[in-house]
């Protein structure tokens, strides 16, 4: 029997991602102007009972980065009138939800009125272009098992399969820009619009397919190149969501026993 401990890095892109649509007036597609792509590193002890067989356990923790953009089209009736009584400009609030297909935020507005002898209609329509900023962080514990495919003395191949578990995921964003066309209704002098960000302890579930190659400096050091997809499969009560990514990871291995 024995024993090892490995330390990895390295690139991760977001391939794709599939999800039922979220449908409903307040709903807004993100459109991405920059590529989906992170950095992962990830720390695992292995077992291996014999030289063609062994069993991972790890924690893995992600970081994606992109910039998105979405077009917001509202009107009077899906707000908030904050003084309904008053004779001052009226001053409304909005929420509504952007997505882009692996995750959701809320985004919160103030507006108000510029002339309030003109009456606003509420069905007029206005729009809002907006522009943000996004970084992921995830927390996973990948299990896998390897097995040999290919060795000689300095070098060894294994293929790898198994599951990845998701446990935490934590989602920060910024505003980059925003503006709005408005006859009658617009932001608040000095207001920025606000971002909900996202904390999640949901459990998801990943497959995980890839190689395992080892160069081995020496009877207890080696070198390890893992190129890997990992398919995660999320479901939620707003949506079920399918996503691929692509790692690939350099590290090193150290056998402790």
């Amino acid at each position: 029997m024995k024993y090892f401990v490995k330390i990895d890095g390295g690139p991760i892109y977001n391939l794709n991602s599939m999800t039922t649509d979220m449908s409903g007036p307040l709903i807004f597609t993100s459109h991405e102007v920059s590529k989906n792509m992170g950095f992962q590193n990830s720390f695992h002890f292995q077992l291996a009972p014999n030289d063609k067989w062994k069993f991972n356990i790890g924690i893995n923790r992600s970081q994606f980065t992109h910039h998105g953009s979405h077009t917001a089209s509202l009107r009077l009736m899906d707000g908030i009138c904050l003084n309904p009584s008053s004779n001052d400009p009226k001053e409304y609030v909005f929420s509504y939800v952007v997505t882009n297909g692996r995750s959701s935020s809320t985004v919160n507005l103030r507006l108000s009125e510029e002339n309030p002898g003109s009456p606003l209609d509420s069905t007029d329509v206005f729009k809002i272009d907006m522009g943000m900023h996004k970084k992921t962080v995830s927390w996973s514990i990948p299990i896998t098992i390897e097995r040999e495919l290919f060795s000689t003395r300095d070098w060894s191949v294994f293929a790898k399969g198994g599951l990845n578990f998701g446990f935490s995921s934590y989602s920060n964003e910024t505003i980059t820009h925003f503006s709005e066309s408005c006859a009658n209704l617009c932001f608040n002098h000095g207001f920025t619009p606000s971002v909900s960000n996202q904390k999640s302890n949901q459990l998801n579930t990943g497959i995980i397919l890839g190689t395992s190659v080892e160069w081995h400096l020496s009877p207890k050091i080696s070198l390890v190149f893992n190129p890997e997809i990992n398919t995660r499969i999320q479901v939620s009560q707003e949506n079920h969501n399918t996503s691929n990514k692509l790692g690939i990871n350099l590290g090193a291995l150290y056998r402790i026993k």
